[in-house]
């Protein structure tokens, strides 16, 4: 089993993509705590397929909570958690779960 981080929301904002869609509902593909000076960058991924994948719910929560090293504190003192700024479930993934035009293993 595998576990994967899916954007519930992102706390305070309605941040929309170019194409004016919003990152809720999507998978996390990517996060870089470092990019854009220390503000972070997500790539989402439309499927569950595109997720990336953790061997553990800790695993993935730790990515999720991962502090920035370019600038490792915000403004207030507290640590700079850029992708805690996406409100995310951790969901576990299970043989049977399958994504858009994808059917089980057998």
């Amino acid at each position: 089993m595998s576990w994967v981080i899916r954007v519930i929301g992102i706390a305070g904002h309605v941040i929309r993509e170019p194409n004016g869609e919003s990152p809720a509902g999507r998978y996390v593909h990517a996060f870089d705590p470092d990019a854009y000076d220390g503000l972070g960058s997500a790539q989402l991924a439309r499927h569950r397929t595109d997720a990336r994948r953790f061997p553990s719910q800790a695993d993935a929560i730790a990515y999720w909570q991962a502090q920035s090293t370019i600038r490792p504190f915000r403004a207030d003192g507290q640590p700079n958690r850029p992708a805690t700024s996406f409100t995310v479930e951790i969901m576990e993934e299970t043989c049977d779960d399958t994504g858009p035009g994808t059917s089980p293993s057998t």
